[in-house]
């Protein structure tokens, strides 16, 4: 969660996000009444106010004086410590905009700021999800949604761990086990459960539902074999449960060319601390994507 969090400063001070506004704090001022004297003691404590006035009114005006002549003595120095804050805080907000961490790779951060603000006032993108490939077959997914109303930041839904292809990330080839990189949109959505009431178009899981590797031409689709009539050899899928409970389809190698590669999804996590390329999320995650995708979701994936 730590990179997370310096992840969102470097998005609060872009605008991407949003922060609550500070409170304001306030002051009473209180008044003290006299107790009534005679007319003489209250003359007498009168003239003693006057010329106290007076007298503090006098010193008021050589303090004021004294003041002027500091202001202008001081007025190059406050100018030259202005400019120096200024210069100052040029240099921290370059520092705020790279992780303390050594750890964090400062270009991947400018690329993942960059990836929400470019499709930030894009009337057909409501949702991101960032794919962060940390190492191995692990990533960090964040998945966003749009505030349309409030100038068009980003929201971050939620932030969780996911799996990736068995042979980490940067994807070559047909059955290379790899995670590609790049920024996807989606074809559609599937499940052997039910469609929870995404907005996506959503294929029902069924025996005859396969997910084709096969070069030809329903390679990187997913097929009813009963109704192509194409004898698969590809993925079954309605015998991978719970992986394949809810998913979505990206549009990764869109023209199907043989053998760049095929069923890249974003599914359910299963047993195993891998996949043969897809993104793995948990069950309910995966189910909130969908309850809450429309057409025009983008799916980016990078390195951390």
């Amino acid at each position: 969660m730590k990179k997370a969090a310096l992840f969102a400063v470097s998005l609060l001070m872009t605008g991407i996000l949003t922060v609550s506004p500070l409170s304001v704090l306030a002051s009473s001022k209180s008044a003290a009444s006299a107790a009534e004297s005679t007319a003489e003691a209250e003359s007498g404590k009168s003239d003693s106010k006057t010329d106290s006035k007076k007298t503090d009114s006098k010193e008021t005006e050589s303090k004021t004086e004294s003041k002027k002549t500091d202001s202008k003595t001081d007025s190059k120095k406050t100018d030259s410590k202005t400019d120096s804050k200024k210069t100052e805080s040029k240099t921290e907000s370059k520092k705020a905009d790279t992780p303390a961490d050594p750890s964090i790779n400062v270009e991947n951060q400018a690329f993942w700021r960059e990836s929400l603000q470019k499709y930030r006032h894009d009337d057909k993108v409501h949702q991101i999800m960032l794919v962060r490939c940390t190492e191995g077959c692990t990533a960090t997914v964040q998945y966003y949604e749009k505030l349309t109303d409030e100038n068009d930041v980003w929201s971050l839904t939620f932030e969780t761990e996911a799996i990736i292809g068995k042979n980490g990330p940067e994807k070559t080839g047909e059955g290379d086990a790899k995670t590609p990189y790049g920024d996807f949109g989606v074809r559609g959505a599937f499940g052997i459960r039910s469609n929870p009431g995404t907005d996506l178009p959503y294929t029902e899981i069924k025996e005859t539902t396969f997910a084709c590797d096969e070069e030809g031409e329903y390679y990187n689709q997913i097929i009813d074999t009963e109704e192509t009539g194409h004898d698969c050899k590809g993925e079954e899928m309605y015998e991978l449960s719970p992986e394949y409970n809810y998913g979505i389809e990206t549009d990764f190698n869109a023209k199907n060319e043989w053998p760049k590669g095929s069923a890249i999804f974003i599914h359910c996590k299963g047993t195993k601390k891998f996949t043969g390329g897809c993104v793995a999320l948990d069950e309910e995650l995966m189910k909130k994507v969908l309850e809450t995708a429309d057409s025009g979701m983008r799916i980016i994936i990078h390195g951390d």
